[in-house]
């Protein structure tokens, strides 16, 4: 087949030197781009993809049933049914999107610099070295002997740590991206713009997307795939690693002015007051292929802008030195750069991205290499487009959507309820037959239906002057359509059809069969999910290559740094350290687990929630369970839980045992006082009785004088009772001061475990 030569557009040669890529080139290779575009031709895509939208929302088109309404050329009229739109595609679409919303959201961080695994392997090494240093230690205290009251350290194996060094390693870069990202995240509302953008990809069976850095922050915004056209190769799955791609917006002046007020001039912007590109091209696209419905006044005063970004060619050189250890070190240097004496200089054309905005066909701005490119290490010429996007199903064939498949379905369903409403319209179900002549004389037909409604009995006047009634005068009519239930049978099997198809059957709506059994009702869903997973893995794809491109634009984004404080989903508050070094040099990778599966873990977790409190988890753990969409951060917080709970437990017993200890040592210092006073007491005793035997043996010798001594004796006796009351009220004393204090320890004890 012969290609049509005169609908091919020369492109600018793109591999010419910075000095010769002039504001004449520019506009002519941004021309050339938008001439490539669907935007420029009466292609009817646009207007397919229009429609798509139309079908969810219910909106009929009724050329779509000139088969049926016009039979035979011309339209049926004065019919007692008319055709109407019974969605059947927006449910299922909405069980999708429902399902979306609830899927955890699993985006883990690595770091993919060269130095990973090196830096890792000489952590490792630190740590061995440190336990070894710690096992010998420990092995010469042992030699040496333990003080009293000392406990040996406990000796770790070198395999268990590095088991457990393997298993735990993180590192530090990835830490630091792991939270820039969900920092990101929370800002440019990422899950509210992938909600959006899994709408589009459903109906239209496309997604697009803007990645960029604005006011030194990360954006994010989804767009519309009506507005979007790009380089369609066979093999390109990413919108991002395409050659060009073009978005045409339709603004009112106030907000082109709003958007490029540093690049408009003032001659400029009063040219905006009065549009004239719109009238040639955008006016005759609209009304060849836009509904009346859709149109309006007020769209004349719509200015049309074009963003083109293509890929473009740069001249790198990469110079070979010696630097001050006398090893060769390699640089890249630009076209502009002149070799210094001595230096070996290898000359490469790479990609870069351009950029260049067309206002109202006439003005054009933001013209040159994008800022923010987005290369490689590794690749130089690797560079990704700012606009994102890909299609659910166009290899080797047109594009398709969940709504492009329902459509002959929701034609049929909306051409059998119309069959039906004319059906209904036209049974009059069985009627009688009588003879007028039958009504006896003298009454009129009010009075004789009257008799038939109120007895059921038809009075008739056989003898009536002047006639003669035939014996077969009463007859029935049946004017009932038996082809109704036909109608009914059709539309449920057109319906379960389309929920086959899609994937969607009725267990997965909500609707259960009251026989059906819970494991069936389960099967049918898992395998239902087998088919509609296809929509989430591919859109999982293009939320990994987005949330890589917000973590890559980061870079520019905070290339001094950021300091800042956000709230995560489940309402925990984490700060953000940014160190730009760090950072810059850092090349991150983002993955997604298994969504599906994750979910799964998910629920299941959850329903242990009960059986987890019964056990002993605190509520507030539950509670945070049910808040957490991640089940990487559910398995944390169970581990937290576990962990706080083991380290309570063990709280409890070193607690138990003190109070034990502290007991055992109030009873032994019990017994020692009782043993003292029992002492002290014996003394006592022997010292009266020798005093008293004294006293009887001087009694006589003493007679004259024993009064006097007698007394004095009986004095000194008395004082030492009183000290030794004394002391028996200190011990007694010092035995309930004890015992209040292990009361109180108890008591402190028991309120920290709580």
């Amino acid at each position: 087949m012969a290609v049509d030569k005169s609908i091919i557009t020369n492109i600018p040669k793109q591999t010419v030197p910075a000095s010769k890529k002039n504001d004449e080139w520019a506009k002519e290779t941004i021309d050339a781009y938008i001439e490539l575009t669907s935007f420029s031709k009466k292609t009817g895509e646009r207007f397919w993809l229009k429609k798509l939208y139309d079908y969810y929302n219910g909106h009929i088109n009724y050329e779509d049933y000139n088969h049926v309404l016009k039979p035979y050329g011309k339209s049926v009229k004065n019919v007692p049914a008319d055709i109407r739109r019974f969605n059947i595609i927006k449910p299922l679409v909405d069980v999708l999107l429902g399902e979306k919303a609830r899927r955890p959201v699993n985006h883990s961080v690595i770091v993919r610099n060269d130095d990973a695994v090196s830096l890792k392997e000489e952590i490792k090494a630190d740590q061995i070295t440190q336990l070894v240093v710690q096992n010998i230690s420990t092995q010469a205290q042992q030699m040496l002997g333990l003080e009293e009251g000392e406990e040996m350290p406990p000796m770790q194996s070198i395999q268990d740590a590095v088991q457990l060094f393997d298993k735990n390693y993180v590192d530090s870069r990835a830490i630091l991206g792991q939270k820039a990202l969900d920092y990101i995240q929370q800002y440019c509302e990422t899950h509210r713009h992938f909600q959006k953008g899994f709408f589009h990809f459903l109906v239209s069976g496309y997604v697009c997307s803007y990645r960029g850095v604005n006011s030194n922050e990360p954006e994010y915004t989804v767009l519309n795939p009506l507005d979007v056209d790009y380089d369609k190769a066979p093999d390109l799955d990413f919108i991002e690693d395409g050659d060009w791609v073009v978005v045409r917006r339709l603004m009112h002046p106030s907000n082109v002015i709003d958007a490029y007020w540093q690049e408009l001039s003032q001659k400029e912007i009063e040219h905006l007051e009065n549009p004239e590109y719109n009238r040639e091209d955008f006016l005759t696209y609209s009304l060849d292929y836009t509904d009346d419905w859709d149109w309006d006044g007020d769209r004349e005063r719509l200015i049309e802008v074009m963003e083109v970004y293509w890929k473009s060619r740069k001249k790198i050189g990469f110079v070979n030195y010696m630097d001050e250890f006398d090893e060769i070190q390699e640089r890249i240097v630009d076209e502009k750069y002149k070799a210094q004496e001595g230096e070996a200089i290898e000359w490469h054309w790479v990609n870069e991205v351009w950029q260049g905005h067309r206002i109202d066909g006439r003005f054009y701005v933001r013209v040159g290499p994008l800022e923010n490119q987005r290369g490689s290490i590794d690749n130089p010429s690797k560079c990704k487009l700012p606009i994102n996007g890909r299609a659910y199903s166009d290899i080797n064939s047109e594009n398709i959507s969940l709504v492009a498949m329902g459509i002959p379905y929701q034609l049929n369903y909306d051409i059998y309820k119309y069959r039906l409403e004319l059906s209904i319209a036209k049974s009059k179900d069985i009627i009688g037959q009588f003879d007028i002549n039958a009504i006896p004389k003298g009454w009129d037909i009010d009075k004789f239906m009257y008799f038939v409604d109120a007895t059921g009995i038809a009075w008739v006047d056989y003898n009536k002057e002047g006639m003669s009634l035939n014996p077969q005068h009463q007859a029935v009519m049946d004017l009932s359509i038996r082809t109704i239930a036909n109608y009914i049978s059709l539309l449920e099997s057109i319906r379960l059809e389309w929920e086959q198809a899609s994937g969607i059957t009725r267990q997965r709506q909500g609707n259960v069969d009251q026989y059906a059994g819970k494991g069936v009702t389960q099967q049918s869903i898992i395998q239902s999910s087998y088919i509609t997973e296809d929509y989430f893995r591919k859109y999982s794809d293009f939320e990994n290559r987005d949330l890589q491109a917000l973590l890559d634009y980061s870079k520019d984004a905070w290339i001094d740094g950021k300091k800042t404080m956000y709230v995560m989903p489940d309402g925990t508050r984490e700060f953000l350290d940014v160190d730009p070094t760090t950072h810059q040099e850092a090349e991150y990778g983002v993955f997604v687990t298994d969504s599906r599966k994750d979910a799964e873990n998910l629920e299941y977790i959850k329903q242990l929630g009960q059986s987890m409190i019964q056990n002993g988890t605190p509520a507030s753990i539950i509670a945070e369970m049910l808040e957490t969409n991640n089940f990487s951060t559910l398995k944390h917080k169970i581990k937290a839980a576990e962990d706080a709970r083991q380290q309570l437990e063990q709280a409890q017993k070193e607690a138990d045992r003190e109070i034990l200890q502290a007991q055992i040592d109030a009873k032994n210092r019990e017994m020692d006082m009782k043993d003292m006073l029992n002492m002290r007491d014996n003394e006592t005793r022997l010292e009266q009785s020798m005093i008293q035997a004294d006293a009887m043996m001087g009694a006589k010798e003493l007679d004259v004088t024993s009064k006097e001594s007698i007394s004095d004796s009986q004095n000194r006796l008395k004082e030492k009772e009183l000290q030794e009351e004394e002391r028996n009220n200190r011990v007694k004393e010092t035995l309930e001061r004890i015992d209040l204090e292990i009361k109180r320890k108890q008591a402190r004890d028991k309120n920290r475990s709580v």
